[in-house]
């Protein structure tokens, strides 16, 4: 099995006599720059919250979602194609989002002021940013991939 087949949502076009594979290069071009531009969108609203909390933070919030949302779209397809290291994340993403549920609606920890408060800047903020980075780097790598092959 090709190396780049664990990486690349599609290996590059090859030709093996009439038989010619997808190149989906261009593809995983712009799926990583569409993730960098969600990225830093999402990092200028964390900063503008640090300044102003009261909208920023709500705005910053809901950018995290339009992220989110596209990460694990991408992710769904990428793992569609053969990518494993997105089947990968979005399994991990999708675990992820049960516990944060469950955490949320069903178990109340009694954690009142800057302990919910924490509790609510890891989990609500920093895990989903650092998944959002991670993602974004195996994006980056899909896409130099089918540069040098």
């Amino acid at each position: 099995m090709n190396e780049s087949r664990n990486i690349l949502d599609a290996p590059v076009t090859t030709d093996t006599g009439n038989n010619l594979q997808p190149d989906y290069t261009a593809a995983s071009s712009l799926d990583y720059s569409v993730n960098v531009f969600l990225l830093v969108i999402s990092g200028l609203a964390g900063a503008s919250a640090l300044v102003d909390s009261s909208s920023s933070f709500f705005i910053m919030m809901m950018w995290n979602l339009v992220l989110g949302g596209y990460q694990l779209l991408s992710a769904f397809i990428g793992a569609i194609r053969g990518n494993h290291k997105k089947g990968y994340y979005l399994a991990g993403a999708i675990a992820y989002l049960l516990l944060l549920f469950t955490g949320t609606t069903a178990i109340d920890f009694g954690l009142q002021g800057d302990q919910e408060m924490i509790l609510v800047g890891i989990f609500y903020v920093f895990l989903p940013i650092g998944g959002a980075v991670y993602y974004t780097l195996l994006c980056l790598e899909a896409k130099n991939r089918g540069r040098y092959i």
